[in-house]
């Protein structure tokens, strides 16, 4: 497992897709989104007092392939890869290029390629929220290798039950996935997004 935290950076990017630490190797990469709804009749708003977002999207069978076997050089902690997952701590939450953006920092981005199981391997950002006003808005998540990189089958993410969850200051959480709507997979630069419906926890400080 490799973790990269946004205060251990020694060398940030620009905001623009073509400059970073990693020169160009960003552009080989892209993001899916998630957007986010409220659950049933929408009178409870169970974002409030957000502090903390955290997204984990599992790999599919592409995507585990690429990194622990073919191009493991594009892993986080890889020689290519190190570089592009620095670059993408100031990409995912930049509103000049997603405007529909939750208003954000990425606090950390952590890759798990400990297992072989595709269902265990895995992409986990974390996000400070910096406005919970969060209602129909939506979470940029990567960086995920797009089509011109792997050029032999779909990269696709899959999200379930757990794969989004709120937190207060406290480190609380607070809210959960209730149910998806319309498509449960995604692949880099898709277009449409993974829509959730988000119901207040039901675990302490829900």
């Amino acid at each position: 497992m490799t973790r990269l935290c946004a205060a251990s950076l020694i060398c940030l990017g620009s905001l623009t897709f073509a400059a970073g630490c990693g020169g160009d190797e960003g552009d080989n990469h892209d993001v899916v989104n998630i957007e986010l709804l409220r659950a049933g009749s929408g009178a409870e708003d169970p974002f409030v007092d957000t502090a903390r977002i955290q997204v984990r999207l599992n790999y599919n069978q592409c995507l585990e392939d690429f990194y622990t076997m073919t191009n493991t050089e594009w892993e986080q902690g890889g020689e290519k890869g190190g570089p592009v997952f620095q670059e993408w701590i100031d990409r995912l939450c930049d509103r000049d290029v997603y405007d529909t953006s939750i208003d954000c920092e990425v606090a950390e981005i952590d890759q798990n390629l400990g297992s072989t199981s595709a269902l265990n391997t895995s992409l986990k950002v974390t996000y400070t929220v910096l406005d919970p006003n969060l209602t129909r808005q939506r979470i940029f998540f990567g960086p995920l290798p797009n089509e011109d990189l792997v050029t032999d089958c779909r990269p696709e993410v899959k999200i379930d039950a757990g794969s989004v969850l709120g937190f207060n200051a406290a480190g609380e959480p607070i809210w959960e996935i209730e149910s998806f709507t319309g498509f449960d997979t995604a692949y880099p630069g898709q277009n449409g997004p993974m829509s959730v419906s988000i119901r207040r926890s039901q675990a302490p400080g829900g």
